[in-house]
């Protein structure tokens, strides 16, 4: 994978994509009903805002040892795993969620190129 920037769009993009497909596999009417949402109110404004964090982190990041494809699908992972669990993450939440899964990513990163010496 490379180390590309990625763009707003981008991230919305595939944070929509991969909610829409897993929430949909999953059983998460009874979350839905309770927060009088639908499965695309809900994935769109959750996606706006987790992709603004995400972009955000990775301006202010400007790191060279962040695979950021990698960072991302953790951060989607996470986000999914809080919204099965029934919570609508806020922005705090999502800025840990994002920073979690940049150090991780970070980590993965850093160890290929000890690995590589």
């Amino acid at each position: 994978m490379s180390n590309t920037k990625l763009y707003y769009g981008e991230i919305v993009a595939r944070i929509s994509g991969k909610l829409y497909s897993a929430i949909n596999i999953t059983d998460s009417n009874i979350f839905l009903k309770e927060n009088d949402l639908t499965n695309e109110d809900m994935i769109c404004s959750i996606s706006a805002d987790a992709g603004r964090v995400f972009d955000c982190l990775e301006d202010l990041s400007g790191e060279h040892f962040v695979n950021w494809n990698h960072a991302l699908d953790n951060y989607i992972k996470v986000l999914h795993g809080a919204i099965s669990d029934g919570r609508t993450p806020n922005m705090a939440d999502m800025m840990s969620m994002a920073t979690t899964s940049i150090d991780q990513s970070r980590a993965i990163r850093l160890k290929e190129a000890i690995d590589l010496l």
